[in-house]
């Protein structure tokens, strides 16, 4: 009898400690689902070229912010900042333009416009109805593009530089030669590549892992590297900004390599807000001075998507 009661007593237990094992188990994984959320995470969306690969980071029922990389960058651009971004409630969403990254290449040269296009199709796979679009450098166009075609789908423009040039520069880098990156013994041409990138950029405005960043991204892209770019300079930015319909945020600092251009932006929309970041001389601060760009970019995007 004394057994029988014992091994009752012992299964009664056994079923309540399971039973809170079952419910606080439960509620540890939706827990870990939740918190998982804003986790990075990467994926690859059909586009009109192939697939187009996207990170993304932050809780999903927060903002969303489309992020546009520089050419010949990728959205390794944005790898500092996102987390960041997270912090902040900010679904981010960085986007391999087509022939950088690791997103497949056309196989005829895009416009402005189409590459913009694949932000339709990025978009609709993540569900996301609306979001405010950032473009860094060459990288605005392609936001500004996708504003011009497509305003219903873009609650906002933030801009980090603002590639407005005149029509003799436009066919001065245009005509540029290309970079060769045919390989040479003892890798010179990566170190070619390096000492060209820290020409351009000076001492003092990107750190040495910026620059390899850059060097390894530009090997890596597509056979036509230079597509993108020359899609840019073909854009007639000035004309569509001064029409098109969302308002905004231009980033403001002085190793900006857009910065001249910024009086120029600011006199076609006044209505945009001219935002200066401390940022040294750095001309990448997304990726070289995250901290300071991200709260920049949250601010803004927190203040105007309640």
């Amino acid at each position: 009898m004394a057994r029988h009661v014992q091994c009752a007593f012992v299964d009664s237990l056994l079923r309540i400690v399971g039973a809170m094992l079952i419910r606080f188990g439960l509620a540890a994984l939706l827990a870990m689902a939740a918190a998982g959320s804003a986790q990075a995470k990467r994926l690859y969306v059909d586009g009109p070229y192939g697939q187009i690969h996207v990170r993304t980071e932050g809780p999903q029922d927060g903002p969303k912010l489309v992020l546009l990389h520089k050419m010949f960058w990728s959205s390794v651009q944005f790898e500092r900042a996102q987390g960041l971004l997270a912090k902040r409630g900010i679904f981010s969403i960085a986007i391999d333009l087509p022939g950088y990254g690791f997103s497949d290449a056309p196989s005829a040269e895009p416009g402005a416009a189409d590459y913009a296009a694949i932000l339709v199709p990025v978009l609709d796979a993540l569900k996301v109805k609306r979001a405010v679009v950032l473009g860094v450098d060459t990288g605005s166009s392609i936001a500004l593009a996708f504003a011009d075609a497509h305003p219903d789908r873009v609650s906002r423009l933030i801009f980090d530089g603002s590639p407005i040039f005149d029509t003799a520069t436009a066919r001065k880098l245009i005509e540029a030669p290309h970079f060769d990156r045919t390989p040479l013994p003892g890798g010179a041409h990566l170190q070619r590549r390096w000492d060209a990138v820290r020409a351009i950029v000076g001492a003092d405005q990107a750190s040495d892992a910026n620059v390899q960043t850059s060097v390894l991204q530009f090997f890596t892209a597509a056979p036509n590297w230079w597509w993108a770019h020359d899609a840019i300079f073909k854009y007639d930015f000035a004309s569509v900004l001064a029409r098109v319909k969302p308002t905004g945020m231009l980033l403001s600092f002085p190793g900006g390599a857009l910065h001249p251009q910024e009086d120029i932006f600011m006199k076609i929309r006044p209505d945009y807000r001219l935002h200066p970041i401390s940022v040294g001389a750095f001309t990448t601060p997304s990726y070289d001075a995250p901290e300071a760009w991200a709260s920049a970019v949250a601010d803004d995007v927190l203040e105007n998507e309640k």
